[in-house]
């Protein structure tokens, strides 16, 4: 479960410095692996959330420059999230219509807090390419990732029910 955080917080680096600065493409790998990882928590809401928040701190410090922003827009998108999952049953289709949700209320918020900010001139031509723009490798990703997380889950509860098997029968 660590391992698709870190290996998604490690492809974000990847795309951002083979990206120039002038893209709309934007990966949101980080913030898609906190989708992608709660199903493996959802027993354990707190591990859940500090590792939303130390992937945000972390992502404001390796690549976004900013303080504490990512932190609670990754908190916050886990929140969301979690209160989601509540609502539906985990599988492939809630989980990828979760992560475009994510994708832009992330592009949204991210246009609204900027031009709040810094009263910068962002159309609504140039956030819809944004969004859109985002959408096409993040759909990749998620559901590369949402495969590969779904046969670690499978395989941790074999790890488990062999273990309470073996437990049992001592």
């Amino acid at each position: 479960m660590i391992f698709l955080v870190i290996i998604s917080f490690l492809l974000d680096g990847i795309f951002f410095s083979s990206l120039n600065s002038n893209t709309l493409f934007c990966p949101l790998f980080s913030i898609l692996s906190i989708l992608i990882i709660y199903p493996m928590l959802i027993s354990d809401n707190n591990k859940y959330y500090i590792i939303c928040g130390i992937l945000g701190i972390l992502y404001d410090i390796c690549y976004a420059n900013t303080l504490f922003l990512h932190f609670f827009i990754f908190i916050g998108f886990g929140i969301f999230v979690s209160f989601l999952f509540r609502k539906v049953s985990v599988n492939v289709l809630n989980t990828y219509l979760i992560g475009i949700s994510g994708i832009v209320l992330y592009r949204l918020f991210h246009a609204l807090f900027f031009v709040g900010l810094f009263f910068s001139n962002w159309s609504l031509n140039l956030l819809l390419k944004s969004i859109f723009s985002s959408i096409i490798i993040n759909s990749i990703y998620l559901l590369c990732f949402y495969f590969i997380a779904k046969k670690i889950r499978i395989n941790l509860r074999k790890k488990k029910y062999k273990l309470l098997k073996v437990q049992k029968s001592e």
